[in-house]
């Protein structure tokens, strides 16, 4: 879960720092979440997202870390899973941490309506066209065929696109699940330790 969240938030951040380069210029990153160059005095660069970008190999590394030590081992209990502890609690942090940067960075990002809408010309919309004539009742094959000719003789309507659902609400969510997965976690293994310890007084007077 945590690999995939990473893999996700990578994309998301990748995305981010293209689209804010001047070649687009779709997206402004606020001042508050990059630093000066060393070398150009013009240039700012995106190290929030940049770290966010690269936290993927890390979390892949805890993973491919836990996945080794487990697969080299016969069946049963052996110490050597005393070594998952570290990588499996590094890449839950890491993921957290991830999370906590993108909710605050996110609803800070501007994104350039104008410039945005300027690149998006209207064969962009034309799926959503054949959808449309589908619902209307005309077969996927026609609708198809219909917008086609629509594109090629750049007679195709504009299609207004529905709106996206709001990615920072959904990262809180999945915050909130880790935090209680950590906290189950950290209650199990005080309840086995009280278990091991009544175990063990029980074991003294027999």
């Amino acid at each position: 879960s945590c690999t995939q969240i990473a893999c996700t938030a990578s994309r998301l951040a990748r995305d981010l720092i293209l689209y804010s380069n001047p070649q687009f210029d779709f997206v402004k990153i606020p001042k508050k979440f990059t630093t000066g160059s060393s070398i150009m005095p013009q240039k700012r660069n995106p190290d929030v997202l940049e770290l966010t970008r690269s936290s993927i190999h890390v979390i892949q590394s805890c993973l491919q870390e836990v996945i080794s030590i487990s697969s080299s081992v016969t069946s049963g209990y052996h110490r050597d899973f005393q070594r998952l502890k570290y990588p499996l609690v590094r890449g839950v942090n890491l993921t957290k941490s991830i999370l906590d940067i993108l909710i605050y960075i996110l609803p800070n990002i501007i994104f350039k309506k104008n410039k945005i809408e300027e690149a998006c010309k209207d064969e962009i919309y034309a799926t959503k066209r054949a959808l449309e004539l589908v619902l209307k009742g005309m077969t996927f094959r026609d609708a198809y065929s219909h917008v086609a000719k629509e594109a090629n003789n750049n007679k195709l309507p504009k299609v207004s696109g529905e709106k996206l659902p709001n990615i920072d609400n959904g990262l809180t969510q999945i915050k909130a699940r880790l935090n209680f997965q950590t906290n189950w976690n950290n209650n199990t293994k005080k309840h086995e330790s009280l278990i091991e310890k009544n175990l063990l007084t029980s074991l003294d007077y027999i």
